[in-house]
């Protein structure tokens, strides 16, 4: 009487076994169903990433490439401003030439020694102004 016969207890002990087997199973599922999700969440983790870092280098490239183009443009500007103002020396440094033998000529007519050393002194002066300006 103070036991239960064995036929029934082992029934239940059967039963609590199976439920605890089923109870592992389910748990077992969850957790291939959980790592399954976690594998997939970090699956789309390092895409994403791989597409930010795309993403990321084709704006590093689309801003160096408008820089350089900015840069190449105010380049060019320079240019044209160098090209007109060596246009606008060289107008200057024939002008001075002409100058110069005006002068010569005009300085010979009262001290002509001061009028040799004026031209002997003339020549290459603009090219060592220009070595020593630049």
């Amino acid at each position: 009487m103070w036991c239960l016969p064995y036929p029934t207890l082992d029934r239940q002990v059967r039963e609590a076994l199976d439920r605890l087997a089923d109870k592992r199973e389910e748990l077992e599922r969850g957790r291939e169903v959980t790592a399954l999700a976690a594998d997939h969440h970090r699956q789309r983790e390092e895409e994403r990433q791989r597409e930010e870092k795309a993403r990321a280098a084709r704006e590093r490239v689309e801003k160096a490439r408008a820089s350089y183009h900015d840069i190449y443009e105010e380049d060019r500007m320079l240019c044209e401003e160098r090209d007109g103002l060596a246009a606008r020396l060289k107008e200057i440094l024939v002008e001075r030439r002409a100058h110069s033998g005006k002068m010569q000529t005009a300085l010979r007519e009262y001290d002509p020694e001061a009028a040799n050393r004026m031209a002997t002194e003339s020549v290459g002066a603009n090219r060592r102004w220009l070595e020593e300006a630049f």
